[in-house]
């Protein structure tokens, strides 16, 4: 299954190419209040241009990719106001 996605090394690199991306992400952790966590920002970010790509990149199965645009894991995804899935490994709260 081909998809597209962009991966940035790391929050810092995510905000030189994409400010109002990144600021969305500041915003979505922030809204965990105590709960969120900064660890995301130290990790790879990847983003994918639509839910389709990023159960494509998630799911190794057919069967999951149906799943997985279903319903996003929040502690890891985020949908922007674009449409777009932000993927990382490091949860935006805990």
């Amino acid at each position: 299954m081909s998809y597209e996605s962009t991966v940035y090394d790391n929050f810092s690199e995510l905000e030189k190419a994409e400010t109002k991306l990144a600021q969305e992400l500041v915003e979505y952790e922030e809204s965990f209040e105590k709960y969120r966590s900064q660890k995301w920002k130290t990790m790879a970010i990847e983003v994918y241009p639509t839910r389709e790509d990023f159960a494509k990149g998630q799911g190794e199965d057919e069967d999951l990719v149906d799943d997985l645009i279903e319903e996003l894991d929040e502690m890891y995804n985020y949908e922007s106001l674009d449409g777009r899935v932000i993927h990382t490994d490091g949860a935006f709260y805990f």
